[in-house]
């Protein structure tokens, strides 16, 4: 059994319209909604083995928040071919994990989370409402090897968001 955490970042800005897209920060909102959302996935036990996460600046402050909250002892890979991954490049990556890594987060953009959650859904039925900022989609797929995961073989166990967290409250 496999487990999958597919995290978008949290809200970002641009402050200069200088400022290149890979070095955007996260904006007020996005600095309130990733400690909210850390703490939700502390609390459900989504915490990964193994986080890859893209070099951009607003994921890897995202990842910071999410640090805070789990601890820093997960092991993280800085990977830019994440920044602005397709759904087949996460895909790809997710591929190559190592086995004996039961579970894995990748903290990344849209659209490519988004399209990459919709194909790991089992039934059409499952399929994952819109990816906003701070979006997690948690999956579980029935294989003992990472190269097993396919489209459409991956169970939602869980979607949460900064609004469906403030509307549990």
């Amino acid at each position: 059994m496999k487990s999958l955490y597919l995290l978008r970042h949290a809200k970002s800005g641009w402050g200069s319209i200088d400022l290149d897209d890979h070095d955007r920060t996260l904006s007020e909102r996005g600095n309130e909604d990733a400690p909210k959302l850390a703490a939700a996935i502390s609390e459900r036990r989504y915490v990964p083995d193994l986080i890859a996460c893209s070099s951009a600046r607003r994921t890897r402050q995202t990842l910071a928040h999410l640090q805070a909250v789990i601890g820093v002892d997960i092991p993280v890979t800085i990977q830019r071919e994440l920044y602005l991954a397709s759904d087949q490049t996460i895909l790809r990556l997710i591929r190559k994990t190592k086995d004996d890594q039961d579970s894995l987060l990748v903290l990344g953009h849209n659209p490519g989370m988004e399209d990459l959650a919709n194909r790991l859904c089992g039934p059409a039925s499952e399929k994952t409402p819109r990816f906003p900022t701070a979006a997690l989609a948690a999956f579980e797929f029935d294989v003992d090897h990472w190269r097993e995961v396919e489209t459409g073989t991956g169970r939602l166990i869980g979607f949460m968001t900064p609004k469906s967290l403030a509307a549990q409250t």
